[in-house]
């Protein structure tokens, strides 16, 4: 089986980063281009001239590093949020694992959805694959075809179908928008019977 892909750094980070480190260097490097543009032999009236357009220069310059800077900001705002979000995610999985070492707690959950005649445990597990899938969608760690090829995988079980068919409907109602999707894809996978079932 595939081995899913690890999250790379943002290419838009990336590149802010790199905004910025050319901005500072013009900055620093632009007096020492003052002898190039001037083609005399040191007139220093006409040095200050070019210096007094590089003061304009630098301002133009010292305005996009701040519109750098606010970006650089906007991003980190993004992964804050999107860090907070991982870590509710990562509370619900506890809660669920809990109620996997010890089935009773389902009950706190209110009617925990489940197959008839299916292990709790086994159905609250199915559960947290299906939304570890989800996950690795939205955080772009795994592409939609990575993801198909695991659940091509996990339709070759019969009990993966089964939760499907009487989970499906829950999961269509929740998930909306780009994570759809995913959810368009579990159907696929695991909504059709398989030739040897």
């Amino acid at each position: 089986m595939k081995s899913l892909r690890v999250s790379r750094v943002p290419l838009s980070f990336v590149a802010t980063a790199l905004a910025l480190v050319a901005t500072v260097a013009l900055i620093v490097l632009s007096p020492l281009a003052l002898p190039i543009l001037d083609d005399s032999d040191r007139d220093w009236e006409r040095l200050s001239l070019i210096g007094q357009s590089y003061g304009a220069i630098s301002a133009i310059l010292a305005a996009a590093a701040v519109v750098g800077v606010a970006f650089t900001l906007i991003l980190q705002q993004r992964q804050m949020r999107e860090a907070r979000r991982l870590a509710i995610r990562q509370f619900h999985t506890n809660l669920l694992a809990m109620a996997i070492e010890n089935p009773e707690l389902l009950q706190a959950w209110g009617n925990f959805p489940h197959p008839k005649d299916a292990e709790p445990r086994l159905t609250v597990y199915t559960n947290l694959v299906l939304n570890y899938f989800v996950l690795l969608h939205q955080t772009s760690s795994a592409d939609l075809e990575e993801i198909r090829l695991h659940l091509r995988f996990m339709a070759n079980s019969e009990w993966a179908r089964r939760y499907w068919r009487d989970a499906a409907e829950g999961w269509t109602a929740t998930y909306t928008g780009r994570s759809r999707q995913i959810i368009d894809i579990f159907a696929e996978e695991l909504g059709q019977p398989k030739a040897d079932a």
